[in-house]
């Protein structure tokens, strides 16, 4: 007597479709022990991050001041809140009849509103050759002129891991650079 086995092509191939319940737990556990030794590293890429984007946003408020100044042809300048982590525009005051451009009271109101640095990023100095706010003697200010010129500045920025960032206004030029480190260290512009 003999007896053949066939081979059954639909049941190889279910075979081959699928994974075991045991492929699955393997991969996933690979994963999650990936993403635990790779998340400390994550966070530290991102409080970077934040340092660099406070410091560049805070570079562009002073370089859109130095344009409005030259424009305007009236003082314009950028306050500075050491205690609370915010910075503001300040426009020079016109007629309200007159309209320096379409849409400017609406610009105005976007442009001048409080500017808070991101999340775990502080200013740790800010030097500044301007007279303090009259109102709060805590509040710093940067001031540029109509011919481009402005109250010299370092700010420097820092976050919980230490890293820093300054931000320097020339008084000739009016003109804001952004180093990474502090000002001892700053050879390198950054933007």
């Amino acid at each position: 007597m003999i007896i053949k086995r066939e081979y059954k092509k639909e049941a190889a191939k279910k075979r081959e479709q699928g994974f075991t319940f045991l492929e699955i737990l393997v991969v996933i556990s690979i994963l999650t022990i990936l993403f635990l030794i790779g998340s400390p590293r994550l966070k530290g890429v991102y409080l970077k991050n934040q340092l660099q984007t406070g410091a560049r946003d805070l570079a562009v408020l002073l370089r859109l001041a130095r344009a409005e100044a030259i424009y305007s042809g009236v003082p314009v300048q950028v306050k500075i809140n050491v205690d609370e982590d915010w910075y503001q525009l300040t426009l020079p005051r016109r007629d309200e009849d007159e309209d320096y451009y379409p849409g400017e009271h609406k610009r105005r109101r976007e442009v001048e509103q409080r500017h808070y640095l991101p999340v775990d990023v502080w200013f740790k100095e800010v030097s500044t050759d301007a007279p303090p706010d009259a109102k709060n003697k805590k509040i710093a200010r940067v001031i540029f002129f109509p011919n481009s010129s402005a109250t010299g500045a370092t700010i420097v920025l820092a976050n919980k891991k230490g890293n820093k960032m300054t931000i320097d206004v020339a008084p000739s030029t009016g003109i804001a650079r952004v180093y990474k480190g502090e000002p001892a260290d700053s050879g390198n512009p950054e933007s």
